[in-house]
């Protein structure tokens, strides 16, 4: 079964995220507060830099997905061992107006190319948070080897990155910036990345493996994606009991599953990649190259 999840980054992105107001708390602070009593609406935020310890025990059981950034003392039987640092912040869900309009527009799209652009939209967002300005370039083209603006020059400054000869007289020179200004929220897009990452380990720990234990066996995981081999008689009967958990509106109609076309392109739900195509066999080599052979239900 191949499931995906609905613009994660969206979904993350409309989560509380930091704004403002940042510090790293004292030991004392640190002593005192009370991881579980934070709510993920509050005013006030948190990240921690913390030591944690995987059980042996845990190692078979979580094979398939080990777990990290969930928020709460760590879930599952994994240990926190020590918190070395606390970052606090003001936090608001700042982007989620702009996250809703979005995908209410890509929601009403008529075509492709609409329905692309407002997902893009979104990405493009968060592309702006992660932005490294260290790779910016001063690019220079010159057409001579000697003087002020010549190659020789640029190529001999301390800054200089590389260079790309296009013909006899024509070169074009990188230089490393001198002075870089650091004004992407990095900090929000650090976030967001985590918070993307619970939305996996939610559905597999809180739904899959509740609900089918060793009848699922996880083949591939990428960061929007899950494919999982399940030995259950029909898992369409499950999605139906669950729709509240998926988006089922690229079902056909009169699908033979009686599955209702609801949720459509609701952040964050899970979907069916294959549209009740019941995948057959799977073979994944590595991230991003797979085979899938799948048979459709009429």
């Amino acid at each position: 079964m191949y499931f995906d999840i609905n613009n994660l980054y969206g979904a993350a992105m409309s989560e509380y995220l930091p704004y403002r107001e940042f510090e790293f708390l004292e030991a004392n602070e640190i002593e005192n507060l009370d991881i579980m009593s934070i709510p993920d609406n509050a005013e006030v935020g948190y990240i921690f830099d913390c030591d944690l310890e995987y059980p042996t025990y845990l190692h078979q059981i979580h094979s398939d997905l080990p777990l990290a950034p969930q928020h709460m003392t760590p879930p599952h039987g994994l240990r926190l061992k020590k918190i070395n640092r606390v970052l606090r912040f003001k936090q608001s869900p700042w982007l989620k107006k702009y996250i809703d309009l979005n995908t209410t527009l890509r929601q009403q799209a008529k075509n492709d190319f609409d329905k692309n652009f407002y997902k893009l939209m979104i990405n493009s967002v968060y592309g702006k948070l992660m932005e490294n300005m260290r790779k910016y370039r001063d690019v220079r083209m010159t057409t001579k080897w000697e003087g002020r603006y010549g190659a020789q020059n640029y190529i001999a400054k301390p800054n200089f990155h590389s260079c790309s000869i296009f013909d006899d007289d024509m070169i074009l020179i990188e230089m490393n910036k001198l002075e870089i200004l650091f004004n992407k929220p990095i900090y929000a897009g650090f976030c967001v990345l985590d918070i993307s990452k619970t939305f996996l380990y939610e559905f597999h720990y809180d739904y899959i493996l509740p609900k089918f234990q060793d009848k699922a066996k996880l083949l591939y995981t990428d960061t929007d994606c899950l494919i999982y081999q399940l030995n259950v008689p029909d898992i369409y009967k499950h999605i139906k009991e669950n729709s509240h958990r998926f988006d089922t509106s690229d079902y056909e109609p009169n699908n033979p599953y009686g599955i209702e076309q609801k949720n459509k392109k609701v952040p964050g739900l899970m979907k069916d990649e294959n549209n009740g195509q019941i995948m057959l066999e799977f073979v994944g080599l590595r991230a991003k190259i797979m085979l899938i052979k799948f048979i459709t239900i009429r």
